[in-house]
């Protein structure tokens, strides 16, 4: 316990900063700032529109790793769509040699990856209204600036923007919007929006925050942001607070009818609160296709790697454990 007793005087002595990191005070400089503007464009609004015939797919992956003693490291991914039933899939599976930064770079970018193809898989010869996907399209821009070359797979990060891009004109050219969904997000677009037009002095006053915490300090009641379409063109950034006692949900649109219509705003909010169930189910499509994707513990050790080691004839040693083996969704 006596660490217990370590971690309740560091929040007794740290709680005005703990505080102030998590709500941005009524009385502060930084919330009458954002406060200003912050009725324009937070748009308080409420849904129970019934949107069960619109055709819904949601995509998502999962991704297992484990360090060999060899000094290599075993990747095995796989992704998912869901509609009202399982639609598709997506597998990977290797051996690599690769540093713990670039391991930690690689398996997002190939879970990504392979979402990206089972999109295209699923929307080949099958219609939809919307694809949810999990995370942030404008992260997956930022990969740009990723040098990460894969030893036996030095195209890699061609091969990811090429898919990415080919299942963006795919979903265009079908009409298909793009939304993405995140649950945690350092963006700040909405702050931005905010404070234009303030001066230097007054900018350099206010502290850093990011759009989820400028909406949980001042939003009385559920709403979403007016959408801020990207210098690019190309994709919207909106928030979507669907209940008041959650933090909101990031939301980037890439679609052609999104940034041309203000109706289909309205179209896609309607949709957000319609798909979420509660803190923990924040998107029903997503909810279902993260719990078939999802590898488990017994998954794996069980059937997976029970299999490698019968059809290689090698015992599956590891370096240091079970802790040295990951999984992630």
């Amino acid at each position: 316990m006596e660490t217990y007793t370590d971690f309740i005087n560091y929040i007794n002595s740290n709680l005005d900063e703990i505080r102030s990191n998590l709500i941005i005070a009524g009385d502060s400089y930084d919330y009458n700032i954002y406060k200003k503007n912050f009725d324009k464009y937070f748009h308080y609004y409420r849904s129970n529109k019934d949107l069960k015939n619109k055709r819904i797919l949601a995509v998502d992956s999962s991704i297992f790793s484990r360090q060999l003693y060899s000094g290599m490291v075993f990747i095995m991914a796989r992704a998912y769509s869901f509609s009202n039933k399982f639609v598709e899939k997506t597998f990977s599976a290797g051996i690599y040699d690769l540093n713990p930064m670039e391991l930690r770079n690689f398996e997002i970018l190939l879970m990504e990856h392979l979402e990206h193809k089972c999109v295209i898989k699923s929307i080949e010869n099958e219609r939809y209204d919307y694809i949810f996907i999990d995370g942030s399209y404008k992260s997956r821009l930022n990969h740009f600036n990723i040098d990460l070359k894969i030893p036996g797979n030095e195209s890699f990060m061609r091969e990811y923007f090429s898919t990415m891009n080919e299942m963006i004109s795919m979903a265009r050219e079908k009409g298909i919007d793009l939304i993405y969904i995140a649950k945690s997000s350092v963006d700040n677009s909405f702050r931005n929006l905010l404070i234009n037009g303030l001066s230097n002095d007054e900018k350099s006053r206010l502290r850093n925050a990011s759009d989820h915490l400028i909406i949980k300090s001042l939003a009385k009641e559920p709403g979403y942001t007016e959408p801020v379409i990207e210098s690019s063109g190309k994709y919207a950034i909106m928030d979507i607070l669907p209940e008041i006692t959650d933090i909101p949900l990031k939301i980037n649109v890439v679609s052609n009818r999104f940034l041309n219509n203000n109706a289909s705003v309205y179209d896609i909010v309607d949709l957000i609160f319609y798909g979420y169930n509660g803190y923990r189910n924040y998107n029903i499509w997503l909810y279902y296709v993260d719990r078939m994707v999802k590898f488990r513990k017994k998954e794996v050790e069980n059937l997976y790697m029970r299999t490698f080691e019968r059809l290689t004839g090698i015992p599956f040693y590891e370096s240091r454990g079970d802790r040295r083996a990951r999984i992630h969704v």
